[in-house]
């Protein structure tokens, strides 16, 4: 795990979390603002990893603080390269849909299932309680999460694609 704090208004402390995706992952729920992103390394390998803020320090709200995230993936992936001394770049995952922007949904190789917004997110153990979480703790209701689109994690040198939800 890797801290970066923004000192320049507006002021936050973040957190930033890999996750092995080939591993087993223990369901878990955070109720922080976050992005959620793939780094590619110049191999092609991917690797996921999540910002999370800890402390906005200013209050700032969402759209304000969605491009500053932005900027840290960027500093974070920067940072990366320079250690290794590589080139590689960074994926953002596909939204669920056009009504609910900045929510995203991406089903991992044990079955399990990440729902991310920047309300929160969570690791669920199915499908049925990804939406669960999706409804009572980011309050979107049915209407929105009937039609939408899953990443989906796919072997070889491709990443990602999309499939239609359930």
């Amino acid at each position: 795990m890797s801290y970066l704090y923004h000192y320049d208004l507006p002021r936050f402390f973040v957190a930033v979390h890999k996750l092995d995706v080939n591993k087993s992952i223990k369901p878990f729920t955070l109720l922080h603002n976050n992005i959620v992103f793939w780094y590619i390394t110049q191999n092609e390998e991917p690797q996921l990893y999540f910002i999370a803020v800890y402390d906005n320090i200013n209050r700032i709200g969402e759209k304000k603080l969605a491009p500053k995230l932005l900027d840290a993936v960027n500093f974070f992936v920067r940072c990366l390269n320079v250690k290794h001394d590589t080139k590689g770049r960074y994926m953002l995952l596909q939204d669920y849909s056009m009504l609910i922007p900045g929510f995203q949904i991406l089903e991992l190789p044990q079955g399990m299932f990440m729902a991310t917004s920047h309300m929160g997110m969570a690791i669920c153990e199915n499908e049925d309680t990804m939406f669960e979480f999706a409804k009572e703790k980011l309050g979107y209701n049915d209407v929105l999460l009937a039609e939408g689109t899953i990443n989906v994690i796919v072997s070889g040198k491709e990443i990602l694609q999309a499939r239609p939800s359930s």
